[in-house]
């Protein structure tokens, strides 16, 4: 069976939250940039430790990443584990393990000032339980390599390429056997996986199809961008293991994808 079954009209289309809804958002958003408080809660539903300097936090709470991904999270009515590669703070593993059938969320955040408030959103929204955060990134060695950081936006954080700052820091990366060892999942449930890591995707999934996990992953949603890399050769990969495309945006070179087994 696959994990999701339908995808919603709502997770394709947007929420028709209505006029006065939108209007009490725009209240409330204006409200929160306004006074600044430490704790927000996102429009996406989580609480999020404040960082008023970066851009994605200010994505997580206006919702600017769309809700394709969170409303798909929600979808999902059998138990499952969700992997979140590229995790950042963490709202789409705090959207996971807000879900009651989710057994558990693993968050992999390799920069540790991001980490850091990974951890913090974890503990904010009461579940210590149920998110395992993972400084490290998944990768093609075990060892420690240079990411590239923003100070301004800790979501371009990437293996890959440079990110309009001079910024970096030495992080610790996992091999498919590192991968292995360190998630304890029952081998009976299925995986949502999420990758976000600013062009390491390829690297990412080739990893993951040589870890062990990989035949319990049952939906693979990842970011391509054709300035980066090949995405069609990566979707191409992925279906010879038996996955299919059910979603695709389409915004000039860059795009989202959903791969699941049928």
């Amino acid at each position: 069976m696959a994990i999701v079954s339908t995808i919603p009209p709502a997770a394709i289309e947007g929420p028709d939250k209505g006029a006065v809804r939108r209007a009490m958002e725009r209240l409330y958003l204006r409200a929160v940039f306004k006074l600044r408080p430490s704790a927000v809660r996102s429009l996406y539903g989580p609480k999020l430790r404040a960082n008023y300097a970066d851009a994605t936090f200010g994505f997580y709470v206006r919702a600017d990443y769309g809700h394709f991904l969170s409303e798909l999270i929600r979808a999902i009515r059998q138990p499952f584990v969700f992997l979140d590669i590229g995790a950042n703070q963490g709202l789409y593993s705090l959207l996971a393990a807000g879900n009651p059938c989710c057994v558990s969320a693993w968050a992999f955040e390799p920069v540790q000032a991001t980490y850091d408030l990974l951890t913090a959103n974890i503990r904010l929204n009461g579940h210590e339980g149920r998110i395992t955060p993972i400084r490290a990134a998944i990768s093609d060695i075990d060892g420690e390599r240079h990411i590239h950081i923003n100070r301004g936006h800790t979501g371009v954080a990437s293996l890959e390429h440079s990110v309009g700052d001079d910024a970096s820091e030495t992080i610790r990366c996992m091999s498919a056997g590192a991968v292995d060892v360190t998630l304890t999942v029952d081998a009976g449930l299925p995986i949502l996986v999420k990758i976000d890591t600013e062009g390491h995707e390829p690297t990412v999934i080739a990893t993951l199809r040589e870890t062990r996990l990989w035949r319990n992953v049952q939906a693979l949603f990842f970011e391509v961008d054709t300035r980066w890399y090949d995405g069609e050769q990566v979707i191409r990969q992925v279906v010879e293991d038996g996955f299919v495309e059910s979603y695709r945006t389409a915004v000039s070179h860059h795009f989202d994808v959903l791969l699941q087994r049928p």
